[in-house]
């Protein structure tokens, strides 16, 4: 982007602008010698000041991302923002090509039309108004007719530590205009770490931007009426951080808080109109299939919860939540888990096979192995096997055009049902190759290898298994814990050692880079490798010669 020419109509030069400090602060261009001024006495009060603008942007695009992740397609962004690179809209069309997106500003400047998306990048609608007067975007015709607000959307409040008194009033504002099912992001400052804060609040203050940090206890009260994400309310640097370690993996005294609220659906599958997930269209239907447990947790919902989805009851999170408190750190190892499974499958695509075997849990949340399968290789052939009913609902139809997915309802631990299934049978060929993915081998409670073997010797030669397990090797005592936590919910779950483990790929080749923890199974060229603390998944690929 070029630099600013003349200050356009309406840009007050002599006064400093919350937009083009932010964008002076991550390195931008747009910025006048007022707002860089403002930034220097601010940065000597707190020297790391800028590394703390890079990690609350950081955030910023991981909570887009996340939302884009579960299936949303709108995002309402109500912040002081400049176009530059890794903005809310850049992210978001990245994520999602095909997402709307309205920004709201009061500030002349952010909404500019000097300063445009880069080339090839498609352009937000912008309003003109203030972002903490609600009923005044509620209720534009533009706002209204870019979005429709019986569909779920994100919110993005970053800046409620500019409105002076109620900030509450003005999220619940929002909150009840959203569908169910929409996502409320927030971020706050707070002084509670910094005296420091104060000074600087009266620095702003005596140029005319009134700035209110608030508790931590105020804050949390922000989120009434929303299920939290987790993990919860906190540090902009701690909310679901990249699992490869970065420059803001850790900030002395930080200022602001962060934190994700879905808006409940109704705890009855025939009333969910959560996000609607790529790949997979929701009909509703008339009443809770035979067998669905709303007492009882469920591993496909505790997941998708996990992986901050949408399609989940309060019995999956409260057991989620408990696992939580004794693996504080277990959302990145579910997120890698993810990663690898996806890299696996693009692997096998690249490999040459085009039928797939899926036996693993999980909702059709964006990023499944439908989804990714079909971005690959839309020739390609899915069956999903799963004894879980909340996973196979027929309110998850396969859409028009997928008529080479077929969903299965069979104990994918008990391979002979599998493999004589006539949807099996009738979607997959067994005498051309078979990506078989063996995602939940640690809830077998005997002879895991059986089943392996099982799959192994009805697959063609070519054929690739993919196999995930957990172990207890790294975490013994929290795995004892969380084993007994399972088993108290009618799940049962039983990690191996690697040795045992390994044993599972006998009769088959081993594929680079061999057995080994779900963040190292071939991690990302364009990144770096990762690392995770204690892992505790084992996953690898063997091919049938």
């Amino acid at each position: 982007m070029e630099r600013l020419g003349p200050a356009p109509e309406g840009v007050d030069i002599d006064r400093p602008s919350v937009a083009r400090m932010q964008d002076y602060a991550l390195g931008g261009s747009h910025n006048l010698a007022v707002d860089r001024d403002l930034i220097a006495q601010i940065a000597q009060l707190a020297p790391d000041l800028t590394q703390h603008v890079h990690a609350d942007r950081a955030c910023l695009r991981r909570m887009v991302s996340f939302c884009a992740e579960v299936g949303i397609r709108q995002f309402l962004d109500l912040g002081s923002d400049l176009p530059t690179r890794g903005s809310v809209s850049d992210v978001v069309q990245r994520a999602a090509p095909g997402a709307r997106v309205v920004h709201i500003d009061v500030e002349r400047v952010a909404l500019k039309p000097s300063y445009e998306v880069r080339g090839g990048g498609v352009r937000p609608a912008v309003v003109p108004a203030d972002p903490h007067q609600p009923e005044q975007i509620l209720t534009s015709p533009q706002v209204r007719r870019l979005l429709d607000f019986e569909e779920p959307m994100a919110v993005l409040l970053r800046m409620l530590h500019f409105i002076p008194d109620d900030a509450t009033a003005a999220v619940a504002a929002f909150r009840d205009a959203v569908a169910p099912g929409s996502y409320l992001a927030i971020f706050h400052m707070t002084a509670e770490t910094r005296p420091a804060v104060a000074e600087v609040q009266q620095m702003l203050q005596r140029v005319g931007l009134a700035v209110r940090p608030r508790s931590r206890a105020e804050v949390e009260r922000l989120f009434e009426g929303l299920e939290l994400v987790g993990p919860g309310v906190v540090w902009t640097h701690e909310w679901r951080p990249d699992p490869r370690p970065g420059p803001a993996s850790d900030l002395d005294r930080p200022v602001m808080l962060s934190g994700v609220g879905r808006k409940p659906v109704s705890c009855d599958i025939s009333a969910r109109t959560g996000a609607r997930p790529r790949g997979v269209v929701m009909r509703p239907p008339s009443a809770a299939p035979e067998s669905f447990g709303t007492d009882r947790p469920s591993l496909a919902r505790m997941h998708d919860h996990a992986l901050g989805g949408s399609h989940n009851l309060a019995v999956d999170r409260a057991l989620v939540a408990q696992v939580a408190q004794l693996m504080p750190d277990m959302m990145p190892h579910v997120r890698a888990d993810r990663a690898c499974l996806r890299r696996m499958v693009s692997f096998c695509i690249e490999a040459g096979v085009r039928q797939f075997l899926d036996l693993s849990w999980g909702l059709p949340v964006r990023g499944n192995v439908t989804d990714v399968v079909h971005q690959m290789a839309p020739e390609a052939r899915v069956v999903h096997v799963d004894i879980e009913p909340d996973a196979l609902l027929p309110s998850y139809e396969i859409p028009n055009g997928y008529d080479r997915t077929g969903v299965v309802r069979a104990d994918a631990h008990q391979p002979e049902k599998v493999l004589t299934d006539p949807q099996v049978r009738g979607l997959l060929d067994f005498n051309q190759p078979i990506a078989v993915l063996l995602i939940t081998l640690h809830f077998v409670p005997d002879n895991p290898a059986g089943v392996v073997a099982a799959f192994r010797d009805a697959v063609a030669p070519g054929s690739y298994l993919a196999v995930f397990h957990m172990t207890a090797e790294t975490r013994p005592e929290e795995m004892a814990e969380i084993v007994q936590m399972m088993q108290h919910g009618g799940l049962a779950v039983r990690p191996r050692p690697r040795a045992e483990v390994e044993r599972l790929f006998e009769g088959l080749d081993l594929v680079e880079p061999g057995l080994v923890w779900t963040h190292e199974w071939r991690p990302d060229p364009h990144g770096q490798a990762g690392d995770l603390d204690r892992p505790f998944i084992l996953s690898g690929i063997g091919r049938k010669a």
